[in-house]
């Protein structure tokens, strides 16, 4: 394996695994970094909170006149073009071919795994029950990981 020594841009260091990581020394004007203050983290949680919740009223609502597959694949097109638009207009490079494959493949299992039972789901439950199962899924990976 041959080793190739970069320079690492200030702030960043290079982990042992090769990927870059933030130093949490200081900012770029000098100063320590401070904790986030109580009123950041209530404002994000709040917003974290409207925001999903939201997300799976909506589903609900929508599944109501569209079908719920469709819903989903047109939900997942329309993130994802807004999303490629705005790495794009950051100056992202362009994908190859085999990354888009890739994302079609993932993207494939999320939609009729993942997302598309959610939809599927949101035809008999109600929106809240159906966020709060969510919400509790890493609750169980970390619950049947100790088994």
């Amino acid at each position: 394996m041959k080793t190739v020594h970069a320079t690492v841009p200030p702030g960043l260091a290079r982990s042992n695994r090769g990927f870059d990581v933030a130093l949490a020394t200081t900012s770029p004007g000098g100063f320590a970094n401070s904790p986030p203050r109580t009123y950041q983290i209530v404002l994000a949680l709040g917003t974290l909170y409207i925001v999903w919740g939201s997300t799976y009223l909506a589903i609900c609502v929508a599944i109501e006149t569209i079908p719920p597959f469709l819903m989903a694949g047109v939900r997942m097109l329309i993130a994802g073009a807004i999303m490629l638009a705005w790495a794009w207009w950051r100056g992202a490079p362009r994908a190859s071919l085999r990354e888009w494959w890739s994302a079609t493949v993932v993207g494939a299992f999320l939609l009729h795994g993942g997302n598309g039972l959610v939809v599927w789901a949101a035809q008999k439950l109600p929106s809240g029950l159906l966020a709060l199962l969510v919400g509790a899924t890493p609750l169980a990976m970390v619950l049947t990981g100790w088994l």
